[in-house]
């Protein structure tokens, strides 16, 4: 896979995107279903950064019936992976990626996909 460090800063400066790959990063796999209800937003928000966490190659996805369900590409180059644990480990403790964590483990399995 052919990433380079522009492409990656550039995908993640978006607060909407680094909480989605927050919260990727911290359950595995997620349904567009469990982002927006963990996320407080409208689905086509949420799709609409999918997209483009995807288009960089930072994400997969994979069709379940009617529902797309994402996680983190397992093919990112080394380099890649090590910045993004570093930079999600400075969000750690910090708000609104506390706040998505605690909503998504409190709406976990009464979501629409499930």
């Amino acid at each position: 896979m052919k990433l380079d460090p522009n492409q990656l800063l550039s995908a993640l400066a978006d607060q909407t995107r680094l909480r989605v790959v927050n919260l990727l990063n911290h359950a595995g796999e997620l349904c567009v279903c469990d982002l927006v209800s963990a996320l407080e937003s409208h689905q086509p928000k949420i799709s609409r950064h999918l997209k483009i966490l995807r288009d960089t190659g930072l994400i997969n996805a994979r069709r379940d019936g009617t529902w797309m369900h994402y996680r983190m590409n397992p093919e990112l180059p080394t380099w890649s992976s090590q910045a993004i644990t570093h930079l999600l480990n400075g969000c750690e403790t910090q708000k609104p990626y506390t706040d998505d964590r605690r909503r998504l483990a409190e709406t976990a399995g009464t979501t629409c996909c499930n």
